[in-house]
């Protein structure tokens, strides 16, 4: 949890930094580069050459903040939770005929499931309860 934290807690840094980066030096930077530019070629073509390296800076830095908030490794499934996975899966296979073929009707009752979990806290509180019960 920390890990994740920490990770996307960079990767704001950074984004912001890039922001920060992009909007100040670079456009100080820009304006000097455009006089500099202005004098060789026609203004419009200056003005294109600024953007699209405005452009690629920005990727970069957006590259750089994804890399940085992008799971290091991947997740280990729970030894104790192994045989759940399985059993799920199983259900899932042995159900989804039904569930197809009973698509309203589903949809149905996930929207109002959803709604009373959105509306009730008892029902929130009951259902994590349940789900958090160990055996």
């Amino acid at each position: 949890m920390v890990d994740r934290l920490t990770h996307v807690l960079l990767g704001l840094t950074f984004a912001l930094l890039g922001v920060l980066v992009g909007l100040g030096g670079i456009g100080l930077l820009a304006a000097a580069l455009y006089q500099v530019l202005a004098g060789m070629v026609p203004p419009a073509a200056a003005a294109a050459i600024l953007g699209v390296l405005a452009l690629i800076l920005m990727a970069i830095l957006f590259l750089l903040a994804r890399a940085f908030t992008a799971p290091r490794k991947p997740a280990k499934p729970s030894s104790a939770g192994g045989d759940d996975i399985g059993t799920l899966l199983a259900l899932f296979r042995d159900l989804q005929p039904t569930l197809r073929k009973h698509a309203p009707a589903v949809a149905g009752g996930a929207f109002a499931a959803g709604v009373v979990l959105g509306i009730s806290p008892r029902a929130r509180k009951a259902l994590w309860d349940l789900i958090t019960k160990t055996k």
